[in-house]
């Protein structure tokens, strides 16, 4: 199963919400980055139900991400020509959605099934961490806001996109396709970069605004420096290693480690990868006392362009 976070919280389906009156909906695509900001043309989604986003590295090897075939196409005297409705089918399976041809990451708002409690979930791909969900109250309507981090190496990418994700009435999906995207700066470690992805529907009635009902997806990108090799000293209060252990990237979520009963502090101990200035040791201490239960994230790279995050939980 692709999918492994989902968050949820307590909503009517406010996403299909419909009354009378007249309706406009606005998408927009809010790039953050160094204090810029980057707008997409007004589009119509036709009714249809903005539910996410979809995140796309350029240049990992599939065609579309490679040729944006959305863009053009080629007539039948060969000539090149702009396509008008730039838009790409999808397919919901094993709790997320994917798209023929092109290889990425879904996160979004998608209706729980098979479920007592009737709601929506945010769900999120691998590679996503700090995934949540929340309502905001506006004073004619609600916003509901989705927000979700995503790690890769440094050193390897230079640029994303996010395509709006949108649901038909019959529960097929599509996204629309942008030639708009973040470019990834000198590629230092712990930089960030954000875009947030939204729609707003407004219902009005003599010009008064009734309903407002907005949804948006805010994707972070952050770059870390991955985990070549692990290593854990058990340390006693002399100060001298009792036990020495590497974590070896099993491709789990969590790793439970018990310290023996005699240590008195973890000596974590990660050799980060950097083309730029070498491998190097980034080291972090956990004291037992008063505390005796520790997690730790370790960034190990991923099996695709993220990073594989690995917790380890740490016990006495």
């Amino acid at each position: 199963m692709r999918r492994k976070n989902r968050r949820y919280f307590k909503a009517i389906d406010k996403l299909s919400a419909r009354r009378g009156g007249v309706i406009i909906c606005l998408l927009l695509l809010l790039v953050q980055l160094m204090g810029c900001s980057l707008a997409l043309p007004e589009q119509k989604s036709g009714g249809d139900e903005f539910c996410g986003a979809y995140l796309v590295f350029p240049g990992d090897g599939s065609s579309y991400n490679e040729l944006s075939s959305l863009d053009f196409t080629v007539n039948s005297k060969g000539e090149i020509i702009q396509k008008k409705d730039k838009t790409l089918e999808g397919s919901y399976d094993n709790d997320t959605v994917n798209f023929e041809g092109i290889d990425g990451y879904f996160i979004g708002f998608l209706k729980e099934e098979n479920k007592d409690d009737k709601g929506i979930g945010l769900i999120a791909d691998d590679g996503f961490i700090d995934v949540s969900a929340q309502v905001k109250v506006l004073d004619s309507g609600n916003e509901d806001i989705g927000e979700g981090t995503f790690l890769i190496p440094a050193d390897t990418m230079s640029s994303f996109r996010a395509y709006p994700v949108y649901r038909r009435a019959d529960g097929s999906f599509y996204l629309i396709n942008s030639t708009q995207g973040v470019h990834i700066g000198d590629g230092t470690a712990d930089s960030e970069y954000s875009m947030t992805i939204g729609t707003s529907l407004l219902e009005t009635m003599d010009k008064q605004t009734t309903n407002a009902q907005k949804t948006s997806i805010k994707i972070t990108v952050r770059l870390v420096d991955p985990v070549k090799k692990l290593v854990l000293k058990e340390m006693n209060e002399q100060d001298e290693v009792i036990v020495t252990t590497e974590i070896k990237n099993n491709k789990e979520k969590k790793i439970p480690y018990k310290v023996m009963a005699k240590t008195s502090y973890v000596l974590v101990e990660e050799t980060l990868s950097n083309k730029e200035k070498g491998d190097y040791i980034k080291r972090s201490v956990f004291s037992f006392g008063k505390e005796n239960n520790y997690t730790h994230q370790c960034n190990f790279p991923g099996e695709k362009a993220d990073i594989g995050v690995l917790t380890l939980e740490f016990s006495k």
